[in-house]
């Protein structure tokens, strides 16, 4: 009897505690007033082999009393979590100016391999929004191979920089966008892999916002670039051959979605985001994603059905095997009254799959995150509660995520689950008092 009560016991405990979340493992360094990670990419050792992971971001060192200044002295990091999750190296840039992280990518020898990891970073001041842009190159154990200011005339912001290759797949530059705030010029950029440049091409009165590789049979054909125009701000999707030049409008008005991004495809590109053009129960937006080909067709569309905040990030992750991409993960935040972090997979032709993941984030601001060996590494920000005092103003976050699956239930399922529950609970607990008495009756 004993040995059934403790049964019955334990079966309400586990159906109890039974939940669709994960366990996480929560990393901070808590060592700066303020801390945010922005970026993170797989470390490699001198054999290319993955050995961890690579994080950039920065902090705000203490406020300069020499001079009685309050200008916030920012700095970037970049730190190297190995396997454990451990740090194993530092590298920190700061001139006591604002120093912000624009771009964390891979550096590469000359023959297109690995070699190190590159930083991409502009400096602001009291007089200027951008002082100047900066590249540094560090090794694989952190160390400085180089520093170099952008070889450029007028003051560019490079606000992304991405990975271009040959016909043969081997890495040969990379391609990027800029801005100069001060004229509102753009700026299209190729760069060799010493980050000299090859060629520029400058468009006024617009400011480019995201650039992506064109991809047709694996190989690169032309680029496209999201830009705003100055007059009415609308926004436009445009495209540009491998050097830059013939602009050619694929969208000009994307008013009906809240915000857009751009990602890889296998043909052509994706463009993504979130929408109010769709029918939900709860909530206004929800996210899309609109496949064009490389001959800038409209080749798939896909929506989403649950509600999202659209003040928090949406980014979608192509998932590659063999240098193809094999299906996408789609990060946003639900707009439910207990709003969490959400992670669904989708497939090559728009199709939603399954729901990997929830991660309750109430306080969390998430930046960035990848997925390797089933496990999710996300990166942001740990913000102290409005109603609390905290030793920090913000934190970073480093959150390493075990792949589990999501039981998604639907509101009137769930429901009908607690009553079902609670009387299955109710009827274990009367059997229990009916047996005890019973027992005390006969005894």
């Amino acid at each position: 009897m004993k040995k059934f009560n403790l049964l019955l016991i334990l079966l309400i405990i586990m159906l109890c505690n039974n939940s669709v979340f994960a366990k996480d493992t929560v990393i901070s360094m808590n060592k700066y007033k303020e801390e945010k990670f922005n970026y993170i990419i797989d470390s490699y050792n001198i054999e290319g082999k993955k050995d961890g992971k690579i994080i950039g971001g920065y902090i705000l060192k203490d406020n300069s009393q020499e001079d009685n200044s309050d200008t916030k002295d920012y700095r970037v990091i970049v730190t190297k979590y190995d396997n454990n999750n451990k740090i194993t190296w530092k590298y920190i840039y700061g001139n006591k100016t604002g120093d912000k992280i624009d771009s964390l990518n891979y550096s590469y020898d000359n023959t297109g391999m690995i070699d190190g990891y590159l930083i991409t970073m502009h400096c602001t001041t009291q007089e200027s929004i951008t002082e100047n842009t900066i590249f540094i190159k560090l090794s694989f154990d952190g160390k400085v191979i180089f520093e170099k200011n952008l070889e450029a005339s007028n003051k560019i912001m490079l606000s992304k920089i991405k990975e271009t290759y040959t016909d043969e797949g081997i890495i040969d530059g990379y391609v990027a966008i800029g801005n100069n705030f001060d004229t509102y010029t753009s700026y299209v950029l190729k760069f060799d892999r010493d980050l000299n440049i090859m060629w520029s091409r400058e468009y006024d009165n617009f400011q480019y916002l995201d650039i992506e590789n064109i991809i047709k049979d694996q190989k690169i054909i032309g680029y496209v670039v999201l830009r705003q125009n100055s007059d009415n701000l609308m926004s436009e999707l445009i495209r540009f051959n491998v050097y830059g030049e013939e602009p050619i409008v694929i969208k000009n008005d994307l008013e009906e979605s809240c915000s857009y991004h751009l990602a890889e495809a296998n043909d052509g590109f994706i463009l993504y985001g979130d929408t109010k053009q769709v029918k939900l129960n709860k909530g206004t937006t929800s996210y899309y994603l609109a496949n064009y080909n490389s001959n800038n067709e409209n080749y798939w569309e896909t929506f989403g059905d649950i509600a999202i905040d659209n003040n928090k990030i949406i980014k979608l992750l192509p998932l590659k095997k063999d240098n193809k991409i094999k299906e996408y993960l789609l990060l946003y935040s639900n707009d439910n009254i207990d709003t969490n972090l959400e992670i669904v997979k989708i497939g090559l032709e728009g199709e939603i799959k399954n729901k990997i993941k929830k991660i309750y984030d109430e306080y969390y601001d998430v930046s960035d995150y990848i997925f390797s060996n089933d496990i999710l590494y996300l990166v942001g920000q740990i913000n102290c509660p409005k109603d609390d005092t905290c030793e920090y103003d913000s934190n970073s976050l480093f959150l390493v995520s075990d792949e589990e699956k999501v039981i998604e239930v639907k509101d009137n399922d769930s429901r009908n689950i607690l009553i079902v529950t609670g009387i299955f609970i109710i009827m274990i607990i009367g059997t229990i008092i009916i047996r005890r008495k019973r027992s005390l009756k006969y005894a």
